[in-house]
């Protein structure tokens, strides 16, 4: 919808979607507290209206790091995928639903498979900024929900254990490049002239 909007529309949805990457992690971190503690909006909105009886735990599980995760790198996903489709002629597009594609079928057969490439450095760029979070991760998830950057924090600066720490550093390391090779590979298949995406 973005990359299809006038010019006027896309810079003002771009920024909204941006504006997030203007504010600090520890307080985008900080504001969910707000949103979901357990004098949160949320428990305080649903505690209103008799849905719910208790506070719900939302803060400090799997679910508020996903949440919060999900605020901190849906950017630049969005943008990544609005550099690609803008790039898409729409004559192309036209021209499948001329042939008589409906719109998702052109969606499948012509967008989808020419904005791959933009999904998979999108997914990069996710991929290696959510297993390198610290803050968000720690602040929304505690000590009970940690991720691998958290453990590796608590075991190198916490407990002091080095040898664990180095355990779970080389466990990342490993788990990005055989990541960042699947990609390649996908990518390669996708596009039969194969390159690299690290180039």
């Amino acid at each position: 919808f973005i990359a299809r909007s006038n010019r006027k529309w896309r810079s003002l949805m771009m920024g909204l979607v941006l504006f997030p990457l203007l504010t600090n992690s520890v307080v985008r971190s900080f504001a969910w507290i707000n949103i979901l503690g357990t004098n949160g909006i949320i428990n305080r909105a649903l505690l209103a209206t008799g849905l719910i009886q208790e506070p719900l735990q939302l803060l400090y599980t799997e679910f508020a790091i996903t949440i919060g995760s999900l605020y901190l790198f849906l950017p630049l996903m969005i943008t990544t995928l609005v550099g690609i489709l803008e790039n898409i002629d729409s004559e192309i597009v036209e021209a499948a639903e001329t042939l008589g594609a409906s719109p998702m079928v052109a969606f499948m057969k012509v967008i989808w498979p020419l904005s791959v490439p933009g999904v998979i450095v999108g997914s990069i760029l996710v991929f290696t900024g959510t297993l390198t979070a610290y803050t968000t991760p720690q602040l929304l998830g505690g000590n009970q929900n940690m991720m691998m950057s958290t453990f590796l924090y608590q075991n190198a600066m916490t407990l002091g254990n080095w040898q664990n720490a180095g355990v779970i550093a080389l466990i990342m390391i490993v788990t990005t490049i055989l990541v960042m090779k699947g990609f390649n590979l996908l990518a390669a298949r996708i596009d039969r002239r194969g390159g690299d995406l690290n180039a």
